[in-house]
């Protein structure tokens, strides 16, 4: 798409999205997400901020 990242993880997730992947889930309510930075404001505004409840499947 000819976006440029001044780092390597941006492009990852980024790449992710093109992809359709979301490796990292809530375990709470199974919803995934690309990357555990996505994941944790859900985490916080969804289910009071339990950030022990994630898993990756990296």
């Amino acid at each position: 798409c000819g976006k440029c990242f001044a780092h390597r993880g941006n492009l990852n997730v980024h790449v992710r999205s093109h992809a359709g992947e979301r490796p990292f889930s809530c375990n709470l309510c199974n919803r995934g997400f690309s990357s555990k930075q996505r994941m944790l404001p859900h985490i916080a505004s969804r289910h009071g901020g339990n950030f022990q409840e994630y898993s990756s499947h990296l």
